[in-house]
């Protein structure tokens, strides 16, 4: 696994066209070098944490745009319906709501940034498995040592 390669990659690189590729890499092996691999999955750990804060951020982000605009096409869909005279109900207002191309707009930004953030925290599950895996692959790699050199 090429250790600088994680420290490249940037939210926009996360996506799910990407994600074969770098959960590949991120798996990728090699016997030789256990303990250095062992040694870098904190950092590299650290580096994807940072990038799905950043993803939780934007997610949140998108979440008060998302409501901001739905309360702001509420009261003007209230007050345009006011005026005409017609009778106003939550079942009218929600789907006009629903139907707003700045609500659609919105409500599909949010989608995005959840499905990153959810990419993200799939990532550092890769690598807790990454871990588990190597040290697994490490202990039995001495224990077979030790029944050799026996």
């Amino acid at each position: 696994m090429s250790t600088n390669y994680f420290y490249i990659l940037t939210l926009d690189d996360i996506n799910k066209e990407n994600m074969k590729n770098i959960i590949a890499a991120l798996v990728a092996l090699d016997n030789s070098g256990l303990d250095y691999t062992l040694n870098q999955l904190p950092a590299i750990y650290g580096y994807v944490a940072m990038l799905l804060a950043e993803a939780k951020h934007n997610m949140d982000l998108a979440e008060v745009e998302l409501d901001q605009q739905e309360a702001q096409l509420r009261k003007d869909i209230r007050e345009n319906m006011k005026k005409q005279g017609a009778k106003i109900t939550e079942k009218t207002l929600d789907a006009e709501v629903i139907l707003a191309p700045g609500y659609i707009v919105k409500r599909v930004e949010y989608l995005d940034a959840t499905t990153k953030f959810n990419l993200v925290k799939n990532l550092l599950t890769t690598i807790e498995y990454k871990k588990d895996m190597v040290v697994q692959i490490s202990a039995n790699t001495r224990n077979e040592k030790k029944l050799y050199s026996s």
